[in-house]
C-alpha cells in the first residue's frame, strides 16, 4: 500500500510537465535529433522498466566540431518513467546535465559509466582542453529531487600529460549548497571551487588535496587556498602552500609575500621554527 501511495505522488508531483506517451512514440517530438545515448532501467524503484534519453541535434552535429559561430552544441536529456510496459510519463527535459559535443576537446569519451537507480544519476566524463596539457576525469553523482538534479557526490582527478601525478578531489552534498545541477556553471562558466563551503569538517582535506595538486595545477591549488585563507586566516600552512603554488606559476611577488605573511604566523602562534622549510628562507631573500 505504501509504495502505491509513494507512486502515486512521483506522478502527480510531475503534473506540470508530465505526458504520457505509448512506447513507439516516445520520441516523436525530437526529429531533429539523434540518440547519443538510450539508457534503461528502473529508476524509481516500481519495478517497471524506465528510460532515459541522451539526445544531439542532428544540425548541429553536420557541423565540425571546431567551428567559427562559437555557438555550444549541448546534449538533451529526456526522461520517461514507465506507467506499463506501452505506456510511459515523460517527467524531465533538460539540456543542462550533460557535457555538450565542444565539451570534452581532444577528449571522445563524452559521457560513460551511467547508471540511473533509486532516483540517483551517475556518469563519468574527460575533460581535456585543446589548448592545455592538463586534463580531468570527473565522476558525477545526482539526485533527482523536486523535479531537478542536485549534486550528492562529485569527484574529479586531475592528471597533468606525460607525468605520474595526480591529484583528487571528493565531495559530498555536506561540502557544497543545495542548488540545481547545471554542467556548464561547474565546468565551462566555473568549477566546483567557485561553490565549495570550508568548514572544520572539511578543511584538512582541501589542504591536503590543494598541496597534492600544486604540481598538477598550481591554478587550482591558489584557487581553493585562497578559499581557505578566507574562512580560516590564521591557518598557518595554507599561506606556505599558497606561496608555493604563487612559485610555481611564476608569480615571484605574491610568493614571497605568503612566504613572509608565513613565516609572521610562525613566529606569532610559537610554532617550532626550525619546521621551515629550507626553500622559503632561500625565496624571501
Amino acid at each position: 500500500m505504501k509504495s502505491k501511495i509513494f507512486i502515486l505522488f512521483i506522478f502527480s508531483s510531475y503534473s506540470a510537465f508530465a505526458q504520457i506517451y505509448n512506447k513507439k512514440e516516445l520520441l516523436k517530438n525530437y526529429n531533429a535529433y539523434d540518440i547519443v545515448l538510450k539508457y534503461n532501467n528502473d529508476f524509481n524503484n516500481d519495478k517497471i522498466m524506465d528510460v532515459l534519453y541522451i539526445l544531439s541535434s542532428k544540425k548541429e552535429n553536420d557541423e565540425a566540431l571546431v567551428n567559427n559561430n562559437n555557438s555550444v552544441s549541448k546534449r538533451k536529456a529526456v526522461i520517461y518513467l514507465g506507467k506499463t510496459n506501452e505506456n510511459f510519463l515523460r517527467i524531465f527535459e533538460t539540456d543542462n546535465i550533460f557535457p555538450c559535443r565542444e565539451c570534452t576537446g581532444k577528449s571522445d569519451n563524452d559521457i560513460s559509466d551511467l547508471k540511473f537507480e533509486k532516483n540517483i544519476l551517475s556518469y563519468k566524463t574527460i575533460i581535456a582542453p585543446f589548448s592545455s596539457n592538463n586534463y580531468s576525469i570527473i565522476n558525477f553523482k545526482l539526485k533527482f529531487i523536486n523535479q531537478n538534479f542536485e549534486i550528492c557526490n562529485y569527484e574529479e582527478t586531475y592528471y597533468k600529460v606525460g607525468e605520474d601525478n595526480n591529484a583528487i578531489i571528493r565531495l559530498d552534498s555536506g561540502d557544497i549548497p543545495k542548488m540545481k545541477f547545471n554542467y556548464y556553471d561547474w565546468v565551462a562558466s566555473k568549477s566546483w571551487d567557485d561553490y565549495i563551503l570550508v568548514t572544520s569538517q572539511n578543511v584538512t582535506k582541501l589542504n591536503d588535496f590543494a598541496y597534492k595538486i600544486e604540481s598538477v595545477n598550481p591554478s587550482v591549488s591558489i584557487n581553493v587556498l585562497l578559499k581557505i585563507i578566507k574562512k580560516y586566516p590564521e591557518r598557518v600552512v595554507a599561506y606556505l602552500n599558497l606561496a608555493d603554488g604563487y612559485w610555481e606559476t611564476g608569480d615571484k611577488l605574491k610568493a614571497k609575500e605568503n612566504y613572509k605573511k608565513y613565516i609572521a604566523l610562525m613566529k606569532s602562534q610559537n610554532k617550532d621554527l626550525k619546521k621551515i622549510p629550507k626553500q622559503v628562507c632561500e625565496r624571501t631573500k
